[in-house]
This record gives structure tokens, sequence and C-alpha cells, in this order.
């Protein structure tokens, strides 16, 4: 049966792949002619008219594949926006550049390329297509501006940056920096690097306040003496990026993907990585719930403090029943005790959960909220899981976080992250938490083959927590309410469950941002790294309890 599915998978894969080269290649027939020959591909000509030549050392169907198909400088959820500002370090023959100015309106690319025959090719590849948002730099990026010697490779794609002459076919070339590169550009909404072992130098040298204008960081690291790809992931954590993808190739080389936000972790999350590895543990969670409001969040008397909601203990409790409670779940009554299941926030998992996910489904995550999606996704592919009682990440809300949309109600701007949202028949258009949390919850159960939990949704209870958010949804979700609801039991539930909360009040939302009483203390802090501190003091690993 799995060599069945992994055959159908094969197919489906090269379906995929011939299908968007039709779609984006006008030159569709000689392209597709070369790759069944196993020839390969010096000329591309797109559809939005941009053509792109390469040498005879480069394969551009190689280059087409990685990029077009496979997107590794641009996976889901690092998508390139209208407006955006693309930094390209190591720009090639410009396949990546063009790829991401012809994405979406009003793109900005800066690309950086110091080989000369590469650059000669890349601004040839300008020559078509409206293009003018590309500015071509040939220089090398680095710690610092001036003269260095470049390493050249006879593939044309593996030259690196040397610092002496005598490196077999060094040759000198001008350098710049990122520090000097985001004078010029302002901001940076994603960063790819792809530069043969100098993404060390060059981020190690950005100051801190030139990285907090990176919004996205995606590319490729190279083992380089002490540098490896893990002191790199430290590295991007200790100036505040969340790490999403780490992926590794080879003992050399492998792939990362960062991204800034307003959360923290805890230095003992090193520890428990390692027990839970030791242990074969796929997945840890924390039952402590820390929560920092950043000094500009709002109301005013809840910034700048650290919540938390229970006293930490030296102790991890072993679970092997999530299959009931993604069940108990299921009914989204209690929409936010996803918190305490496995999923890819706030949570250490093996990456065998992603391999299996994606070998399972075609990709990791989808939804509208990574946690719920994942949350449910994860329970289809592990049976055991570790609960510490300890926290080993702070969960952040700042001005612009979707913790403030929701005490403001403006959780429209979350969904207008999302280029187009295909909700499920059971769930109503609505700008709420509830609607987000509904529509990842039935997308993950669709797509992890769990229909059968689907049944399980409270539907009068959602689509009433639906009317409470705003009242102007409340003839859509009477509308859903008809057709998705049968019984008239079910009916009468709806209205005399906004009935009592409406006149009696009994029941509250689960506002965990927005109410001091989901928190039993709270202390004050200037800044996250402060509270961090206040708290790996309390949260030491030492011979943890594994209960079963």
């Amino acid at each position: 049966m799995k060599r069945v599915s992994n055959f159908l998978r094969r197919i489906w894969n090269r379906l995929y792949e011939d299908i968007t080269i039709i779609r984006k290649v006008k030159n569709c027939g000689s392209f597709l002619l070369a790759k069944l020959r196993r020839k390969p591909v010096r000329f591309i000509k797109l559809r939005n008219g941009a053509e792109i030549t390469s040498p005879d050392e480069i394969d551009l169907n190689f280059l087409f594949h990685e990029i077009w198909i496979e997107r590794v400088y641009n996976p889901r959820g690092y998508e390139i926006k209208a407006g955006d500002t693309v930094i390209d370090i190591g720009g090639n023959i410009g396949m990546f550049a063009i790829f991401a100015a012809t994405r979406e309106p009003a793109v900005k690319v800066f690309s950086f390329e110091p080989f000369p025959d590469n650059a000669a090719y890349f601004r040839k590849n300008l020559q078509h297509g409206n293009l003018k948002s590309i500015t071509l730099s040939e220089k090398a990026v680095a710690a610092n501006t001036g003269k260095r010697y470049l390493n050249v490779s006879e593939t044309w794609i593996s030259h690196s940056l040397g610092n002496t002459e005598q490196q077999r076919g060094g040759l000198e070339v001008d350098c710049t920096s990122l520090n000097e590169i985001l004078l010029t550009t302002g901001q940076c909404d994603l960063l790819k690097t792809d530069c043969e072992g100098s993404e060390y130098e060059i981020l190690y040298a950005t100051s801190t306040e030139n990285l907090k204008r990176i919004h996205k960081i995606v590319g490729e690291y190279h083992k380089r003496g002490e540098n490896s790809g893990q002191t790199l992931m430290q590295f991007l954590r200790n100036h505040s990026f969340r790490i999403d993808i780490f992926r590794e190739l080879d003992e050399n080389i492998g792939m990362f993907c960062a991204i800034g936000d307003d959360d923290a972790v805890i230095p003992n999350i090193y520890e428990i990585a390692l027990w839970a590895k030791q242990n074969e543990i796929p997945a840890v969670v924390q039952n402590e719930f820390l929560m920092y409001f950043w000094p500009d969040y709002k109301p005013s008397e809840m910034a700048g403090k650290l919540y938390r909601n229970s006293i930490i203990q030296n102790k991890i409790e072993i679970f092997d029943d999530i299959k009931n409670k993604i069940r108990n779940y299921s009914t989204l009554r209690n929409h936010l005790t996803y918190i305490y299941l496995p999923q890819a926030y706030h949570c250490i998992f093996s990456n065998k959960i992603r391999k299996n996910l994606i070998d399972r489904t075609g990709f990791f995550l989808d939804g509208t909220s990574v946690d719920v999606y994942s949350a449910i996704a994860f329970s289809s592919v592990i049976d055991t899981y570790g609960k510490c009682y300890f926290p080993f990440t702070i969960r952040g809300a700042c001005s612009t976080s979707n913790s403030q949309r929701i005490t403001k109600r403006e959780m429209r701007k979350h969904f207008k992250e999302y280029k187009k949202i295909n909700l499920p028949k059971e769930v109503p258009p609505g700008n709420d938490m509830f609607t987000t949390i509904s529509e990842s919850f039935i997308v993950a159960c669709k797509n992890t083959g769990q229909e059968k939990l689907i049944s399980n949704i409270d539907l009068p209870m959602l689509y009433g927590n639906i009317v409470l958010w705003d009242w102007k949804n409340f003839f859509v979700c009477c509308k859903k309410l008809f057709q998705n609801v049968t019984t008239i039991k079910g009916k009468i539930h709806f209205f005399t469950y906004l009935l009592k909360c409406k006149v009696y009040g009994l029941i509250k939302f689960f506002r965990i941002v927005n109410s001091k009483k989901s928190f039993s203390s709270f202390s004050k802090h200037e800044n996250v790294l402060e509270a961090v501190f206040s708290i790996n003091s309390e949260a030491s690993f030492k011979n943890p309890i594994k209960d079963k």
C-alpha cells in the first residue's frame, strides 16, 4: 500500500510540475521536450514577457524547479506581497529576482551578484518584460565594505567569498554590507541569502537596529569552520527571530527560514528538546501559560507586564490519549484549549512530524490559524506527547499582533493577509477568532483524513459566538444555521445560547489577552528579555518526573 501511495505521489508531483510549466512558460513545448529527453534547458520565455537565458553551465530546469515549483525561497508563510521590498544576496543570473518581482505589483528587488559573467547574464535577462523594479548591484555582500577576493567555482553557482588572492581562482570584487544596503532600502520584507558561507559574517555584522528592519529571512546555510546551521539559528533567536523551518540537506548544508515575532524562548528549551529526542517523545507542550504584553500594548495598564496562570513545577507527564483530547476539542466549545495540545506554535516537536505530514498531505501547514491547524494535523501522525509543568517559551502580545487585533475587534486585518480564503460550507464569513479557528479546524480534518470530527462541532454555539462577536453577522449565521443544522433542538439551542449570553451574562468569551482574571499573577518588566531572565531562574530543567 505504501508503494502505491508513493507511486501516486510521484505521479501527482510530476503532473503538478508540468502544469505549472504550461501555466508560467510560453515556450513550454520546448521546455517539456527537453525535460523528457533529459536535456538541459538554456532559454525560458515566461508568459509575463520576461525572458531568461543561461550559460551552458547552468540548467534552467533545475533553477525553475527550485524557485517556481518547490518555492524554496518563498515557502508557505513567506509569500511576497504587493509593495514588498526584497533583498536578494547571491543573485546569480536573476532567476529568483525575476520570480520575486513578478509575484505581486510594486515589489522592489535589490539584487547583489559579484561574479561578472553571472551579472552579464543577469542584465541580459532584465531586458525583456517589465522588470524595472529590479536593481542589480555587481558587488558581493560581506561584513564590511571594501575589496575582497571571490573564489571562482567551475559550476557558476558556488562562488564563495575569500580573504586572500592566493586562493585558487581568486577574483577581486567590491563588497558592501547589509548595514549599507538597509540605508538605501529602509526596510526589508524578505531577505534571501544564497552566498556560499558568507551568511554568517553578513548577519553577524549587521546591527541590532538594522536586524529589526528585516521581517523575514529565507536561504541556505553552509557549514564553515565553527559556524553551522545551529549557531546561525541561535544567533537569529537571540535577535527575536522565530525559526519556522530548519531543514538539514546534508551534514554541511541546510535550509532555514526565520521570521521576526513578539514571542521569546527560555534557555531551557535546548535541554528539553534533547531530553525529548533521547526518550523518543515526538512532541512536548507546556502546561505553564506565560504572556508578556509589550510596552505598546493597549490597554496601557497591561503593558510591560508578564502574566502567568500557574505555579512552576519540575515535572513532565507523558500522555498517550491525544486522539481523545482532539475528540473532546472537536466540539469547539472550549475553543482555546488547543494551546495545551501538540502543535507548531510554542511546542517542541520532532522533524519526523513535519516530514510525515508533508508525505501525507503534500504540505506542512494550512488554514488561517497555524495553531489550530497544526494541533489537529499533529494528532494524525503521533500518539504520545509530553507536557511540561515549567515553561520554555513566552507568548508575546504587541500593538500589531493578533492578540491586540482581538481586543480591538480588528481581526479583519488578519484575514486580509491571505490572498484567497475558501471557507468551508459550515463556516459563515466573519472577521473574528471563531471564524479562523473553525475554518482551520475543518481544513485540517479534511486534509488529514479526520472528517468524522467535523460532525462533532457544536454549530449552534459556534454561530452564536460569531454573532456575539458582531451582531451584524446575525442574519448570515441564521442562514448557515438552517442550512447545516437539521434538528429543531439545535436551532433552539442557537437562540437560547444568544439569550443566555446577552441577557444573563452566564457565558463570557475566553479572551485571555483582555482579562486579568485569566492569570494567577503578574510582574512588571521593561522588555521581554527581562521577563525571560526572571523566568529562567525558576524554570530549571533537572531530572523531571515522568508520569504515565
